[in-house]
């Protein structure tokens, strides 16, 4: 309400008068008394008719002091000297207890307050006009204001309270309190201006000096003045837009943007019928579209207090709304960005205690800075929630340090996470100052780094097993840089030269003080020429060890290349080749040793084998003379069967002359005997060669040989040495079996080759390879020679000679020979009963 100064006039004359005539009447009648009224009057006026049982108190404490001054005689002077002075210390005493508002006596509580509906419940009707002009002030300027107020209790009683009014649209902010120690309660008196005299559209007129932009109501709600730029900004008058109350609605109803009409139409219509200031922010209609405006209205009342008109004013904050709007994008738009940072941000205020987490941080440790310190959550409280035992003491150490150094904050600790997992994080936080360096906050970031440290901690345990690998390893490693530094040496190294620690230069002098001199003039002119040229070093010398003596090593060194050719490192490797090097001339004196042998070896297995080779056609000579005696010894004597037996002993005498022969050209290393020959003649004539000693074996022949073979250029004598050999086996192998005997022979042409196989029915071969090695035998009284000549002579014609064995029983020998290239020999008929079977 609006201070009447009219009637505030009135009462300063009234009390004016009342004291001047008291002061007459005591003057004329010489009496005290008559002061009596104008001091109640004076007092009263002073309390404005409240704390009544103050009043009563302090008008009889002046009454008695009054008397008891007339009571004494005094004189008219110092009666009312003393008077006065009572008058002026009572008077200074209410006004004191006026000015602090009971403030000593009261007790004082803070309240914020939104809205003008809770302003009205509960400010004392005294100071609402100074809560309404609060909550004006904050709606306007975008400020909240504190100020001190009495406000209804529970139980009906008010007391004064420091309230906060905030804007209606959300603005926030720290402020200071608009009260001071000495200032007067905020009580309104009657001086409020009469608005009856003015009128809404008078007070437009006011708002409108002062705005730029006012309009008026009526009691009723309806337009009754709006400016004449109003109306052509907006393209309506005052009567176009009442229309809209007819229908039902507000007469904003044609103004206002759809969104925002049931808020205002709800405000509007609760001032209307309270008279209750009316503040909104909302959307107008204008010619040109929608603008934002901020409104605010307030009633007209007349002396009986009831509302007569309502007058108001709207600014425009398009601006304002669209640069706010703007803000609040960029806010949103760098808290979107702050919280899809790939950290944890955090702020601290300048003692430590914990402000703001991000998104990442809340979700990560279950809990946000902003609502621990709601809760009085502590930082000390919140380390050691969230930080690992072990890593406590350290954390709070550092911190502690930066926020009484103002130095940066850099920690690695373990932090458990939402589920109760702990992970290696890594802090940094820097202190914010403002012009004069004083901190204002801390800026902090935390960074996942458990991966991180755990792949420190393998390649660490990698790095240790690497290095005890190459301790153990029975070698020396060494690397260096170009510029002389010395990267790696492992311990084997170390301790061959020792050092541990030392520049190229050193490790280069060391190495060569320690070489044979045999060694020192190769080694340096290799090692020279390597590093000058960049080529590898490879090279075998002799270096002195630990215990004196020189030991053979072997040394290598490779350089590392980076991506321009350069060489960025050198990497070395010495084995001890000491053993390997004294093992092998070991070996090449045995090799000597072994070659003498083998010469020797040579020669005994040369004799055997001419031995063998001899004994074969001597035995079937002694064999065939053997027959003739008996022929001849018989009754009557068998002279066919003995000259027959005569001829068998011609042949193998013959045959063992062929032999010798045969040798002697190996020997004189004569040309290639090799003729071509029809090999069923030399099986028949082999056959007849071995037959007594088949028949005495009680076995038989079965030999089959295929018609048309290709043409043979073989040494007649040697395939018939195999084909004896091959023979006399079949029949030896067969002499423990005591069932059917029969030695086959049969002869064909298998892919352009000639195939001969001989066959028994014997026990088998049970070692098919081994048997053709030299001096392996089966026999009791054999040499082990046979089948290795026998393989010898087939595989220098060409061919291949095998074993295989013969379901149910028996051995297969096989080889084969290589046909002749002279396509002139025509085959001779094949005669199969070439042994007489």
């Amino acid at each position: 309400m609006i201070p009447n100064k009219a009637l505030a006039s009135k009462r300063d004359r009234l009390g004016t008068a009342v004291v001047a005539v008291g002061l007459e009447v005591c003057w004329i009648m010489h009496t005290r008394f008559a002061m009596l009224a104008p001091g109640w009057t004076a007092f009263l006026y002073a309390r404005q008719r409240t704390l009544l049982g103050l009043n009563v108190s302090l008008a009889a404490a002046m009454t008695i002091s009054l008397l008891t001054l007339e009571n004494q005689g005094l004189g008219l002077s110092t009666i009312w000297t003393t008077f006065l002075s009572v008058a002026l210390l009572v008077g200074t005493t209410v006004g004191a207890a006026k000015l602090t508002g009971g403030r000593a006596v009261l007790p004082q509580r803070r309240l914020a307050i939104d809205g003008s509906a809770e302003l009205s419940g509960l400010v004392h009707p005294e100071d609402r006009f100074a809560a309404e002009q609060a909550e004006a002030r904050a709606f306007w300027t975008g400020v909240s204001q504190v100020m001190r107020f009495r406000l209804r209790q529970e139980d009906g009683s008010y007391q004064w309270s420091e309230v906060r009014t905030d804007p209606t649209y959300g603005v926030r902010g720290s402020i200071d309190a608009l009260i001071a120690e000495d200032e007067q309660p905020m009580a309104i008196s009657g001086e409020r201006l009469d608005a009856s005299e003015l009128g809404p559209v008078r007070a437009a007129h006011v708002l409108e000096e002062v705005f730029g932009n006012a309009w008026a109501f009526d009691a009723e709600g309806r337009w009754i003045y709006l400016p004449l730029f109003a109306q052509t900004t907006l393209g309506k008058t005052p009567d176009e837009l009442n229309l809209s109350v007819d229908e039902g609605y507000i007469s904003w109803k044609d103004l206002l943007h759809p969104d925002e009409y049931d808020v205002v139409a709800e405000k509007w219509s609760h001032s209307i019928k309270t008279g209750d200031p009316f503040n909104a922010e909302h959307r107008i209609r204008r010619k040109t579209g929608f603008a934002w405006a901020r409104s605010a209205a307030r009633s007209v009342r007349n002396k009986d207090g009831l509302i007569v008109g309502w007058y108001g004013t709207s600014i425009d904050i398009d601006v304002y709304r669209k640069n706010l709007s703007d803000l609040q994008a960029r806010e949103q738009s760098l808290s979107e960005l702050i919280d899809l940072v790939p950290g944890h941000l955090w702020l601290l205020s300048p003692d430590g205690q914990p402000i703001f987490s991000n998104k990442r941080m809340t979700d990560y440790l279950g809990f946000g800075f902003a609502d621990a310190r709601k809760q009085g959550v502590s930082l000390g409280s919140m380390v050691d929630r969230v930080i690992h035992p072990d890593d406590i003491e350290r954390f709070k150490e550092t911190l502690q340090r930066s926020l009484d150094t103002g130095s940066s904050f850099l920690n690695r600790s373990r932090v458990r996470r939402s589920d109760g997992v702990y992970r290696w994080l890594e802090e940094r936080a820097e202190p914010f100052r403002d012009q004069n360096g004083r901190i204002l906050q801390w800026y902090g970031i935390s960074h996942d780094i458990d991966d991180q440290i755990n792949a420190e901690g393998a390649l660490c345990r990698s790095e240790r097993h690497l290095h005890g690998l190459l301790d153990a390893l029975p070698i020396q490693v060494c690397s260096w840089v170009p510029s002389g530094e010395m990267t790696y040496v492992n311990k084997r190294c170390s301790d061959a030269l020792g050092f541990a620690e030392v520049n190229f230069a050193d490790f280069l002098a060391t190495a060569q003080a320690l070489l044979h001199p045999d060694d020192v003039e190769k080694v340096s002119t290799t090692a020279t020429r390597c590093l000058s040229t960049g080529l590898p070093f490879a090279l075998r010398y002799r270096r002195r060890s630990s215990d004196g003596s020189f030991r053979w090593l072997d040394g290598r060194f490779e350089p590392l290349r980076d991506e321009s050719g350069a060489i960025a490192e050198w990497y070395g490797l010495v084995i001890d080749v000491d053993d390997e090097v004294r093992g092998q001339e070991k070996l090449r004196a045995a090799q000597v040793e072994l070659a003498r042998a083998s010469r020797a070896a040579t020669l005994a297995e040369l004799s055997a084998s001419i031995a063998h080779e001899v004994a074969q056609p001597l035995a079937a000579l002694v064999s065939s003379s053997d027959a003739c005696q008996r022929w001849l010894t018989s009754e009557p004597p068998n002279t066919e069967r003995a000259l027959r037996a005569l001829e068998r002993v011609i042949s193998s005498a013959s045959s063992a002359v062929d032999v010798v022969t045969g040798i002697r050209a190996l020997f004189k290393q004569v040309g290639d005997a090799r003729t071509v020959s029809d090999l069923g003649t030399v099986i028949a004539r082999t056959c007849d060669l071995v037959a007594d000693e088949a028949a005495h074996h009680r076995v038989r022949w079965d030999v089959v040989i295929e018609e048309g073979l290709p043409v043979l250029a073989f040494d007649n004598v040697q395939i018939q040495q195999v084909l004896v050999n091959l023979m006399r086996n079949a029949i030896e192998a067969m002499e423990v079996t005591s069932d059917r005997r029969v030695l086959t022979v049969r002869v064909c042409q298998v892919d352009g080759f000639v195939r001969v196989e001989i066959s028994d029915t014997g026990p088998g071969i049970e070692y098919p390879e081994q048997i053709f090695q030299s001096f392996f035998t089966t026999k009791a009284e054999g040499m082990g020679m046979g089948l290795a000549i026998c393989r010898s002579i087939v595989e220098t014609h060409g061919g291949r000679l095998w074993a295989e064995a013969v379901e149910p029983h028996g051995a297969k020998f096989i080889f084969t020979l290589a046909p002749s290239a002279q396509s002139d020999f025509e085959p001779k008929p094949q005669s199969h009963d070439a042994c007489g079977v």
